[in-house]
């Protein structure tokens, strides 16, 4: 069963209210950028044993001049995708100079039976992470759009030996979007 993401129909004012659990991931935080109530940003964790899986999920507006501008252009999901990946990157090798981009390409995410095309990238970086210094693995997501025009962005970090493959597949699957 898919933990759904509330909205109201007021979305364009109001953030979503995230579920505190999906697919074995606990909701640690939950916040909105100053200015922009109806943009949403929330922190997942999955722990196991002395390992951990993180994600961020951000939840940018239709026709965000700010945080994805291509939304103003059009609803070119590709176009949209890359635009966002296109700023994980420059972010990650602004904050982790010594990263390496392992893989880029498209993604595609079945979500309530609709299949949406995205873009994905991931990074290793070393990084202090579960408590201890060691090669960290990143990978973004970045989808559009979903029935209210909204994009979806996926963070995951992991310890880069750590398999975290099935996990992040099964948060994705599970998060319903509106």
């Amino acid at each position: 069963m898919a933990a759904v993401l509330a909205l109201s129909s007021a979305a364009a004012a109001q953030k979503p209210a995230f579920p505190p659990k999906v697919a074995g991931f606990d909701l640690i935080e939950q916040t909105s950028p100053p200015g922009h109530p109806e943009a949403a940003t929330a922190g997942y964790v999955l722990t196991r044993d002395d390992d951990a899986v993180s994600v961020t999920v951000r939840v940018h507006p239709p026709y965000s001049h700010s945080l994805l501008p291509s939304l103003d252009r059009s609803r070119d999901t590709g176009d949209t995708a890359s635009v966002a990946v296109q700023a994980a990157k420059s972010q990650t090798h602004r904050f982790y100079p010594a990263s390496r981009l392992i893989e880029e390409r498209p993604a595609l995410l079945m979500n309530q039976g609709v299949m949406h095309q995205g873009r994905m990238a991931t990074f290793e970086f070393d990084d202090l992470f579960a408590g201890r210094s060691q090669p960290i693995r990143m990978t973004v997501y970045a989808f559009c759009c979903s029935n209210a025009g909204e994009a979806y962005e996926y963070r995951f970090r992991h310890a880069a030996a750590f398999p975290a493959g099935p996990d992040v597949a099964a948060f994705m699957r599970m998060l319903a979007w509106r």
